[in-house]
């Protein structure tokens, strides 16, 4: 309902806001404009609720085309939301992305108002693909109504084409889009494939995820992986394993690092599949702990992690306990060339502790000491890695104390590394190799 004012001897500086509302702005209308004669006051008037039915109408049906100048121009909001509860928490592929190209938008229909989906077919699918890219709200907004049109009334169509542009695509952008497109939309078309389009699907990621050379875009075909596992529960996918495997035996360090990702990503959906591989699995980790490259040493300790972090019992954790002086070691040799990947391999430490801390009890002695010794003590490595492997030994104190209290010198040793932190940088820092010392040969 819009209020309109009764009186004439209202100022024309003064403003009346209608109670009609969208995204946070409202319509204003300058009650001068009403202060004329009585015939001109009924045409604005008419006028006037002429375009408010518009614009309510606007609101709701993105086919009106807003008149420029007429009609306020609304913000498009932009969200997005791709991760799975319960999902891999690494954040470079959080995402996939902020970083992340499918947008949920609201707006008007602008110049993508002809945009026409009624055969639903290959042409219509890839005409919204390349509106959905547009950097203009509009467009973008009415491409993915369309698109949503093209998931329900046409999955088949959708997951064809959107296959192709994976597996087929000359652009990396293309194939990055199209991946985050797929996690999604697997997700929510699965139940309506067919046996035989399913097969295709399985069949086409798995061939792309052997042979994309980008590392990037065979990890974001993995998350699309991970989301068919998630809705392929109860169903078979004999090729999965074996591919994984065979793409680590590969001797491209990026493919090993792709083929690691995939087995990180699947640990969380494939309890039962992956405890019957877990030999085979185990000797991957292994070769990967040892090999040469720290990222494919990294990317080995992440797997461990996942799995460690999604296992059912502490029983299931144990043929991985094996592993732990390969994963101290592997940050180790990050700390020599790649402080970032260093960091990456304690935050899956830490990941480890937050959720079976007694995993890491066989090498608990040799864990702090490198953490206390190597990182925190270390003044040649940067200060955020060292109030890492802090953090380290502070998790094992919340999540393990009873454990931690057996260590004998673990309180004073804590005490000279704290004080060693605090006092860095400081103009008039007091004799801290004294102090570090005494904390160390502490008994």
């Amino acid at each position: 309902q819009v209020a309109f004012s009764q009186s004439r001897a209202q100022t024309a500086g003064n403003y009346r806001m209608s109670t009609e509302k969208r995204s946070g702005r409202a319509f204003c209308a300058p009650s001068s404009v009403l202060a004329v004669a009585p015939t001109c006051k009924g045409i604005l008037r008419k006028g006037f609720l002429l375009s408010m039915i518009l614009f309510v109408w606007g609101s709701f049906d993105a086919s009106i085309p807003r008149a420029a100048g007429f009609l306020p121009k609304m913000k498009y909001s932009k969200s997005l939301n791709l991760r799975a509860a319960g999902h891999s928490r690494n954040k470079a592929d959080r995402a996939p992305s902020s970083r992340h190209f499918l947008m949920s938008l609201r707006g008007g229909a602008d110049n993508m108002a002809g945009l026409a989906v009624a055969t639903q077919g290959p042409s219509d699918f890839l005409t919204v693909f390349n509106a959905m890219k547009s950097s203009d709200n509009a467009i973008r907004s009415d491409a993915e109504a369309k698109y949503d049109n093209l998931k329900s009334q046409s999955p088949e169509v959708v997951s064809e084409e959107i296959l192709k542009v994976i597996t087929t695509s000359q652009d990396e952008q293309d194939r990055t889009f199209a991946a985050v497109l797929a996690s999604r939309a697997y997700g929510d078309i699965w139940g309506s494939l067919n046996n035989k389009a399913r097969d295709l699907v399985r069949k086409g990621l798995l061939l792309q995820l052997e042979h994309e050379p980008s590392v990037s875009v065979a990890k974001k075909v993995s998350n699309v992986i991970a989301h068919i596992c998630v809705n392929n529960r109860g169903g078979s996918w004999p090729d999965l394993m074996p591919t994984v495997f065979r793409i680590f035996n590969l001797p491209d360090a990026g493919k090993k690092e792709v083929a690691l990702y995939t087995l990180a990503q699947l640990n969380a959906n494939l309890d039962s599949e992956l405890r019957s591989e877990m030999p085979k699995i185990r000797t991957v980790l292994s070769a990967a702990l040892g090999h040469p490259e720290a990222r494919v040493q990294t990317a080995g300790l992440a797997a461990v992690a996942s799995y460690v972090m999604n296992s059912e019992s502490t029983k299931d954790t144990r043929a991985m306990q094996g592993l732990l002086p390969q994963m101290l070691s592997a940050i180790g040799n990050a700390l020599q060339v790649d402080e970032d990947l260093a960091r990456t391999g304690m935050e899956h430490l830490i990941d480890i502790i937050d959720t079976e801390p007694k995993f890491i009890k066989p090498q608990l002695n040799q864990i702090v000491t490198a953490m206390q010794q190597h990182v925190a003590l270390n003044e040649k490595l940067d200060i955020s890695t060292r109030e890492l492997g802090l953090e380290v030994l502070v998790n094992l104190v919340e999540k393990a104390p009873t454990m931690m209290k057996k260590l004998e010198g673990f309180v004073p040793q804590m005490v000279a590394v704290s004080m060693a932190l605090m006092v860095q940088g400081l103009p008039a820092a007091p004799d801290m190799e004294v102090w570090t010392r005494w904390g160390l040969s502490a008994p």
